[in-house]
């Protein structure tokens, strides 16, 4: 009698019909606790399973029964559920168990559509000056740098300056440290649209894009960009390089930024913890000791 909705059996392509529909008979048959815990075991299904497990129970007599047996959840687990049901399934559920309370949406086709041609279009805009500037040629020479009694050779910008020669900045020229930083904007911007793309792709196929998570998508390149300033003034403080006259390998630096933009979350935690060991916080177990 305590049968599982989700269980193998269920999901098994060799069960028939008869046989899914007394699984489903058993399952309302339990009490209200255990059906409400059957439900929570919803939300754990692989989501190929739970396609494959609405698209098996949507061929069920007693589909509407066991989806109605979902009124016995809280409203927030409600919404869990409407939220991990496939697209096409989702009107079904609210008809049947949720047409009194909010749901957050999902994002309809055509706003995913112009989220993906936002992010593809900013990717190639981002490319289109993105792979001239990491290529110009910084004039530079050799120096002998003498440091705590050894030489070593050093190269140099030899007057400090780029000069582009592409597109609408033919002909501008830029002191080095500015041609870095349009490079990491550039690079940290491109890291977080692939980080984007990457991210509704994935969405999409599960049915889990969310109208609240435009704001998500959009700010995508801004913050990979902002984060690889960041993450590159901290390092050009004195961790980048031991010599400020040097100058810096631009692919390594267009890799950085690439990887801090695709790993917003991680470098934040990171900065944060930086943060954390440059000001330390006093635990307010001390302080009340130290009082």
């Amino acid at each position: 009698m305590d049968e599982s909705v989700n269980s193998k059996e269920f999901l098994n392509e060799e069960t028939t019909v008869k046989r899914r529909e007394e699984i489903i008979e058993n399952f309302l048959k339990l009490d209200v606790e255990k059906i409400t815990s059957r439900w929570k075991e919803y939300f754990d299904i692989d989501n190929k399973d739970r396609e494959r497990f609405w698209e098996k129970l949507d061929g069920l007599q007693s589909k509407s029964k066991f989806i109605n047996t979902a009124r016995h959840l809280t409203n927030t687990q409600k919404i869990d559920v409407y939220n991990k049901t496939p697209l096409k399934y989702q009107d079904v559920f609210v008809k049947e168990v949720i047409p009194d309370i909010t749901t957050t949406k999902s994002a309809k086709k055509p706003l995913i559509t112009v989220i993906a041609i936002y992010l593809i279009a900013f990717m190639i805009v981002n490319l289109v000056f993105l792979l001239p500037i990491v290529t110009v040629d910084i004039p530079k020479e050799e120096i002998l740098v003498i440091n705590n009694m050894t030489s070593q050779i050093a190269l140099v910008p030899s007057d400090g300056t780029v000069t582009y020669n592409f597109g609408l900045l033919d002909g501008k020229t830029f002191d080095i440290d500015t041609h870095f930083i349009f490079l990491v904007v550039l690079a940290g911007s491109l890291g977080a649209l692939i980080h984007g793309l990457a991210k509704i792709s994935q969405n999409t196929q599960e049915g889990s894009v969310k109208n609240r998570d435009t704001l998500w998508y959009v700010g995508r390149p801004f913050l990979g960009a902002a984060l690889a300033i960041a993450v590159y003034m901290t390092l050009r403080g004195g961790l980048l390089t031991t010599s400020n006259i040097e100058i810096l390998n631009p692919y390594g630096v267009t890799a950085l930024a690439i990887i801090v933009g695709l790993s917003t979350k991680q470098v934040t935690q990171k900065l944060k913890d930086l943060l954390d060991s440059v000001f330390p916080t006093k635990n307010p177990d001390e302080d009340n000791k130290e009082k």
